[in-house]
């Protein structure tokens, strides 16, 4: 497993965060919550670093990854309510 430099991560965060928030934004009309698929996307990003692929499929990644964080968000929410 590789491990991401500190410059790379902001890099991707410079460049992605912003869709990344724009997409959860979309979906959960919350932004407390968007920022928090935000900050969960990049954890995982983090934790593993090798599923990033090349760069031309980074932004499918990130935004398969948002979905995930979304639907993850959405279901404690709803276990909240029941």
């Amino acid at each position: 497993m590789s491990e991401l430099s500190r410059d790379r991560i902001e890099q991707l965060y410079g460049k992605y965060s912003l869709l990344i928030w724009n997409v959860a934004h979309a979906a959960l009309r919350d932004t407390y919550l968007a920022e928090r698929v935000v900050r969960l996307v990049f954890q995982e990003i983090r934790r593993s670093p090798d599923n990033l692929g090349n760069e031309k499929k980074q932004s499918i990644y990130f935004v398969k990854l948002c979905r995930e964080k979304i639907m993850y968000i959405q279901a404690e929410a709803q276990k909240k309510r029941e």
